[in-house]
Protein backbone atom coordinates (compact mmCIF):
# COMPACT_ATOMS: atom_id res chain seq x y z
CA UNK A 1 0.00 0.00 0.00
CA UNK A 2 2.62 2.35 0.83
CA UNK A 3 4.66 1.86 -2.52
CA UNK A 4 1.26 2.59 -4.70
CA UNK A 5 0.99 5.78 -2.78
CA UNK A 6 4.40 6.39 -3.67
CA UNK A 7 3.97 5.38 -7.01
CA UNK A 8 0.68 7.79 -7.62
CA UNK A 9 2.74 10.82 -5.88
CA UNK A 10 5.13 10.49 -8.35
CA UNK A 11 3.12 9.97 -11.50
CA UNK A 12 1.38 13.61 -9.93
CA UNK A 13 4.31 15.15 -9.92
CA UNK A 14 5.05 15.72 -5.98
CA UNK A 15 7.65 14.82 -3.78
CA UNK A 16 7.34 12.95 -0.84
CA UNK A 17 8.76 16.00 1.39
CA UNK A 18 6.25 18.21 0.04
CA UNK A 19 3.42 16.04 1.12
CA UNK A 20 5.51 15.71 4.47
CA UNK A 21 5.23 19.58 4.96
CA UNK A 22 1.78 19.38 4.15
CA UNK A 23 0.87 16.62 5.78
CA UNK A 24 2.87 18.38 9.09
CA UNK A 25 0.93 21.87 8.88
CA UNK A 26 -2.54 20.16 8.32
CA UNK A 27 -1.69 18.82 11.62
CA UNK A 28 -0.84 21.44 13.43
CA UNK A 29 -3.62 23.67 11.64
CA UNK A 30 -6.05 20.99 13.19
CA UNK A 31 -4.20 20.96 17.26
CA UNK A 32 -4.32 24.09 16.94
CA UNK A 33 -7.78 25.06 15.72
CA UNK A 34 -9.42 22.09 18.39
CA UNK A 35 -7.00 23.66 21.65
CA UNK A 36 -7.66 27.24 20.53
CA UNK A 37 -10.58 28.14 18.00
CA UNK A 38 -13.05 25.63 18.75
CA UNK A 39 -13.90 25.87 22.39
CA UNK A 40 -15.12 29.56 20.98
CA UNK A 41 -16.50 28.89 17.62
CA UNK A 42 -18.59 25.54 17.89
CA UNK A 43 -21.88 24.79 18.13
CA UNK A 44 -23.16 25.66 22.38
CA UNK A 45 -24.35 22.82 24.19
CA UNK A 46 -28.15 23.17 25.32
CA UNK A 47 -28.04 26.01 28.36
CA UNK A 48 -24.53 27.95 26.65
CA UNK A 49 -24.79 31.24 25.05
CA UNK A 50 -23.05 31.60 21.98
CA UNK A 51 -19.50 33.75 22.39
CA UNK A 52 -18.14 34.02 18.92
CA UNK A 53 -19.78 32.94 15.00
CA UNK A 54 -19.90 29.84 14.52
CA UNK A 55 -16.99 28.54 12.43
CA UNK A 56 -18.76 27.63 9.32
CA UNK A 57 -20.15 31.47 9.41
CA UNK A 58 -16.28 32.13 9.08
CA UNK A 59 -15.56 30.07 6.54
CA UNK A 60 -18.25 30.91 4.55
CA UNK A 61 -17.28 34.53 4.54
CA UNK A 62 -14.06 34.05 3.60
CA UNK A 63 -14.57 31.83 0.52
CA UNK A 64 -17.16 34.15 -0.62
CA UNK A 65 -14.30 37.12 -0.26
CA UNK A 66 -11.23 35.41 -1.33
CA UNK A 67 -11.55 32.82 -3.73
CA UNK A 68 -8.14 31.31 -4.31
CA UNK A 69 -6.33 29.11 -1.26
CA UNK A 70 -3.24 31.85 -0.58
CA UNK A 71 -5.68 34.74 -0.42
CA UNK A 72 -7.75 32.57 1.95
CA UNK A 73 -4.61 31.64 3.81
CA UNK A 74 -3.18 35.25 4.23
CA UNK A 75 -6.36 37.07 5.04
CA UNK A 76 -7.41 35.00 7.30
CA UNK A 77 -3.83 34.22 8.94
CA UNK A 78 -3.42 38.15 9.14
CA UNK A 79 -6.52 38.46 11.56
CA UNK A 80 -6.15 35.67 13.79
CA UNK A 81 -2.54 37.52 14.50
CA UNK A 82 -3.52 40.76 14.24
CA UNK A 83 -7.41 40.51 15.23
CA UNK A 84 -8.88 44.48 13.94
CA UNK A 85 -12.15 46.02 13.43
CA UNK A 86 -10.58 47.26 9.83
CA UNK A 87 -9.44 43.89 8.47
CA UNK A 88 -12.48 41.86 9.62
CA UNK A 89 -14.89 40.87 6.97
CA UNK A 90 -17.68 40.39 9.72
CA UNK A 91 -18.57 43.53 11.27
CA UNK A 92 -22.07 42.40 12.32
CA UNK A 93 -20.26 39.82 14.39
CA UNK A 94 -17.45 42.11 16.18
CA UNK A 95 -20.66 44.83 16.81
CA UNK A 96 -22.29 41.44 18.57
CA UNK A 97 -19.92 39.36 20.27
CA UNK A 98 -17.07 42.14 20.52
CA UNK A 99 -13.63 42.11 18.86
CA UNK A 100 -11.81 38.32 19.41
CA UNK A 101 -8.68 38.82 21.49
CA UNK A 102 -5.19 38.22 20.37
CA UNK A 103 -4.02 34.95 20.39
CA UNK A 104 -0.66 35.63 20.55
CA UNK A 105 0.30 33.20 18.08
CA UNK A 106 3.23 33.32 15.36
CA UNK A 107 2.08 34.00 11.93
CA UNK A 108 3.30 30.36 10.76
CA UNK A 109 0.70 28.67 13.36
CA UNK A 110 -1.71 30.99 12.01
CA UNK A 111 -1.22 29.86 8.70
CA UNK A 112 -1.76 26.67 10.01
CA UNK A 113 -4.88 27.31 11.15
CA UNK A 114 -6.43 28.83 8.54
CA UNK A 115 -4.56 25.96 6.27
CA UNK A 116 -6.55 23.53 8.00
CA UNK A 117 -9.64 25.64 8.21
CA UNK A 118 -9.58 26.32 3.98
CA UNK A 119 -9.83 22.32 3.23
CA UNK A 120 -11.98 21.30 5.80
CA UNK A 121 -15.14 23.15 6.04
CA UNK A 122 -17.30 23.05 8.98
CA UNK A 123 -20.74 22.20 8.53
CA UNK A 124 -24.27 24.26 9.33
CA UNK A 125 -26.08 22.94 11.62
CA UNK A 126 -28.26 20.19 9.77
CA UNK A 127 -26.24 19.49 6.96
CA UNK A 128 -23.25 16.70 6.49
CA UNK A 129 -19.54 18.45 6.72
CA UNK A 130 -18.25 18.60 3.22
CA UNK A 131 -16.00 16.21 1.93
CA UNK A 132 -12.48 17.29 0.36
CA UNK A 133 -10.42 14.57 -1.00
CA UNK A 134 -7.36 16.92 -1.27
CA UNK A 135 -7.10 16.45 2.96
CA UNK A 136 -3.65 14.61 3.51
CA UNK A 137 -3.81 12.12 5.72
CA UNK A 138 -3.96 12.49 9.59
CA UNK A 139 -1.49 11.14 11.74
CA UNK A 140 -1.40 10.77 15.61
CA UNK A 141 0.74 13.61 17.02
CA UNK A 142 3.95 13.21 17.90
CA UNK A 143 4.73 13.63 21.50
CA UNK A 144 8.38 13.34 21.22
CA UNK A 145 8.98 16.97 21.45
CA UNK A 146 7.38 18.07 25.37
CA UNK A 147 7.53 21.98 24.38
CA UNK A 148 5.34 21.28 21.71
CA UNK A 149 2.98 19.49 23.67
CA UNK A 150 2.98 22.03 26.41
CA UNK A 151 2.13 24.51 24.26
CA UNK A 152 -0.98 22.79 23.16
CA UNK A 153 -2.15 21.72 26.53
CA UNK A 154 -1.57 25.38 27.36
CA UNK A 155 -3.47 26.92 24.68
CA UNK A 156 -6.19 23.99 25.68
CA UNK A 157 -6.44 25.99 29.28
CA UNK A 158 -6.04 29.26 27.51
CA UNK A 159 -8.69 28.20 25.22
CA UNK A 160 -11.60 26.98 28.25
CA UNK A 161 -10.78 29.55 30.61
CA UNK A 162 -11.04 32.04 27.43
CA UNK A 163 -14.37 31.07 26.57
CA UNK A 164 -15.78 31.15 30.27
CA UNK A 165 -14.45 34.62 30.72
CA UNK A 166 -16.20 36.05 27.54
CA UNK A 167 -19.10 34.20 28.38
CA UNK A 168 -19.28 36.20 31.75
CA UNK A 169 -18.41 39.41 30.77
CA UNK A 170 -21.33 39.50 28.04
CA UNK A 171 -23.45 38.20 30.80
CA UNK A 172 -22.38 39.88 33.55
CA UNK A 173 -19.80 42.57 32.64
CA UNK A 174 -16.53 42.76 34.19
CA UNK A 175 -17.33 43.12 37.98
CA UNK A 176 -19.62 40.21 37.23
CA UNK A 177 -16.58 38.14 35.85
CA UNK A 178 -14.35 39.13 38.27
CA UNK A 179 -16.35 37.27 40.87
CA UNK A 180 -16.45 34.26 38.02
CA UNK A 181 -12.65 33.75 38.12
CA UNK A 182 -12.13 34.39 41.86
CA UNK A 183 -14.79 30.85 41.98
CA UNK A 184 -13.61 29.00 38.79
CA UNK A 185 -10.43 30.13 37.61
CA UNK A 186 -8.48 27.34 39.22
CA UNK A 187 -10.96 25.21 39.03
CA UNK A 188 -11.13 24.93 35.49
CA UNK A 189 -7.65 24.99 35.07
CA UNK A 190 -7.23 21.55 36.96
CA UNK A 191 -10.22 20.03 34.65
CA UNK A 192 -8.56 20.92 31.77
CA UNK A 193 -5.04 19.63 33.54
CA UNK A 194 -6.88 16.40 34.02
CA UNK A 195 -8.01 16.35 30.48
CA UNK A 196 -5.05 16.46 29.33
CA UNK A 197 -3.28 13.96 31.80
CA UNK A 198 -0.59 17.22 32.97
CA UNK A 199 -0.30 19.36 35.86
CA UNK A 200 -1.20 22.75 35.06
CA UNK A 201 -0.74 25.85 36.60
CA UNK A 202 -0.82 30.09 36.00
CA UNK A 203 1.98 31.39 38.63
CA UNK A 204 3.61 35.34 38.11
CA UNK A 205 5.57 37.58 40.35
CA UNK A 206 2.57 39.51 40.37
CA UNK A 207 0.28 37.32 41.78
CA UNK A 208 -3.40 37.89 42.57
CA UNK A 209 -4.40 34.62 44.21
CA UNK A 210 -1.73 34.02 46.69
CA UNK A 211 -1.60 30.09 45.17
CA UNK A 212 -0.61 31.53 42.64
CA UNK A 213 2.30 33.30 43.46
CA UNK A 214 5.95 32.12 41.27
CA UNK A 215 8.52 29.47 42.67
CA UNK A 216 12.19 30.60 42.94
CA UNK A 217 13.35 29.04 39.63
CA UNK A 218 9.71 30.12 37.51
CA UNK A 219 11.30 34.12 39.34
CA UNK A 220 14.27 33.38 37.00
CA UNK A 221 12.69 32.40 34.15
CA UNK A 222 9.66 36.03 34.32
CA UNK A 223 12.65 38.20 35.26
CA UNK A 224 14.20 36.95 31.87
CA UNK A 225 11.39 36.67 29.71
CA UNK A 226 10.67 40.34 30.70
CA UNK A 227 14.44 41.54 29.44
CA UNK A 228 13.42 39.77 26.37
CA UNK A 229 10.39 41.72 25.70
CA UNK A 230 11.78 44.67 26.91
CA UNK A 231 14.41 44.41 24.12
CA UNK A 232 11.52 43.75 21.46
CA UNK A 233 12.37 39.90 21.38
CA UNK A 234 9.99 37.40 21.21
CA UNK A 235 9.86 35.72 24.34
CA UNK A 236 10.43 31.63 24.36
CA UNK A 237 9.23 28.89 26.08
CA UNK A 238 11.94 26.82 28.65
CA UNK A 239 11.83 23.31 28.88
CA UNK A 240 13.42 21.80 32.56
CA UNK A 241 13.83 17.95 32.73
CA UNK A 242 14.64 16.75 35.93
CA UNK A 243 14.30 13.30 37.44
CA UNK A 244 12.10 11.85 34.25
CA UNK A 245 10.03 14.87 34.76
CA UNK A 246 9.43 17.57 31.98
CA UNK A 247 8.39 21.29 33.14
CA UNK A 248 7.71 23.55 31.00
CA UNK A 249 7.37 27.27 31.26
CA UNK A 250 5.15 29.25 28.54
CA UNK A 251 4.83 32.93 28.67
CA UNK A 252 1.75 35.05 29.20
CA UNK A 253 1.08 38.12 27.63
CA UNK A 254 -1.34 40.92 28.59
CA UNK A 255 -3.90 41.36 25.89
CA UNK A 256 -6.23 44.30 25.46
CA UNK A 257 -8.94 42.31 27.06
CA UNK A 258 -6.41 41.69 29.84
CA UNK A 259 -6.47 45.09 31.07
CA UNK A 260 -10.08 45.55 31.90
CA UNK A 261 -9.07 44.28 34.83
CA UNK A 262 -4.99 43.97 34.96
CA UNK A 263 -4.36 47.34 33.64
CA UNK A 264 -3.49 50.65 34.96
CA UNK A 265 -5.67 52.21 37.53
CA UNK A 266 -7.84 55.29 36.32
CA UNK A 267 -6.34 54.22 32.42
CA UNK A 268 -7.95 51.14 31.83
CA UNK A 269 -9.48 50.42 35.09
CA UNK A 270 -12.99 52.16 36.80
CA UNK A 271 -13.50 52.56 40.13
CA UNK A 272 -15.82 50.05 40.59
CA UNK A 273 -13.34 47.45 39.38
CA UNK A 274 -10.26 48.02 41.97
CA UNK A 275 -12.88 48.40 44.30
CA UNK A 276 -13.77 45.08 43.73
CA UNK A 277 -10.97 43.38 42.97
CA UNK A 278 -10.12 45.10 46.48
CA UNK A 279 -12.64 43.46 47.96
CA UNK A 280 -12.16 40.06 46.06
CA UNK A 281 -8.27 40.19 46.75
CA UNK A 282 -7.02 42.44 49.53
CA UNK A 283 -3.45 41.66 48.61
CA UNK A 284 -4.05 41.76 44.87
CA UNK A 285 -0.63 42.65 42.80
CA UNK A 286 -1.97 42.15 39.61
CA UNK A 287 -2.65 45.69 38.28
CA UNK A 288 -0.23 48.50 36.56
CA UNK A 289 0.05 46.38 33.45
CA UNK A 290 0.35 47.93 29.51
CA UNK A 291 -0.27 45.97 26.61
CA UNK A 292 2.10 42.96 25.62
CA UNK A 293 3.91 43.11 29.24
CA UNK A 294 4.40 39.56 30.78
CA UNK A 295 1.68 38.91 33.13
CA UNK A 296 3.16 35.60 34.00
CA UNK A 297 3.65 31.87 32.90
CA UNK A 298 1.66 29.03 32.41
CA UNK A 299 3.66 25.98 34.12
CA UNK A 300 3.13 22.55 32.63
CA UNK A 301 4.41 19.60 34.15
CA UNK A 302 4.25 15.39 33.17
CA UNK A 303 6.34 12.58 33.29
CA UNK A 304 8.80 12.71 30.25
CA UNK A 305 7.59 10.47 27.86
CA UNK A 306 9.45 6.80 26.92
CA UNK A 307 9.69 9.08 23.29
CA UNK A 308 11.65 11.93 24.48
CA UNK A 309 15.44 11.16 24.43
CA UNK A 310 16.93 10.22 27.20
CA UNK A 311 18.48 12.94 28.87
CA UNK A 312 20.32 13.85 32.44
CA UNK A 313 18.94 17.15 33.53
CA UNK A 314 18.83 19.31 30.89
CA UNK A 315 17.42 22.53 30.06
CA UNK A 316 16.42 23.99 26.82
CA UNK A 317 14.80 27.04 25.19
CA UNK A 318 11.94 26.77 22.19
CA UNK A 319 14.56 28.20 19.78
CA UNK A 320 17.51 26.02 20.43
Amino acid sequence: MMQARIVLISLLGLSTDAISDNVSLHENGKTLYQTLCQVCHSQPTTGTQRVAPPMFAVQKHYHRQHKSATDFINHLSQFITQPSKENSLMPGAVQKFGLMPQLNISLSEAKAVATYLYHNPERAPGHQRQANVSNPVIHQQDTADPLKTSKTHALAAKAELGKNLLTAINQKGTIGALGFCHENAMNLTQQVAEQQGVEIKRVSDKNRNPNNAANQSELTYIQTTKHQLSQGKSPEAKLLRQDNRDTVYIPITTQAMCLQCHGQPDIHMTPQTLNELKRLYPDDQAIGYDLNQLRGIWVISQATTAAAQPANDITSDENN
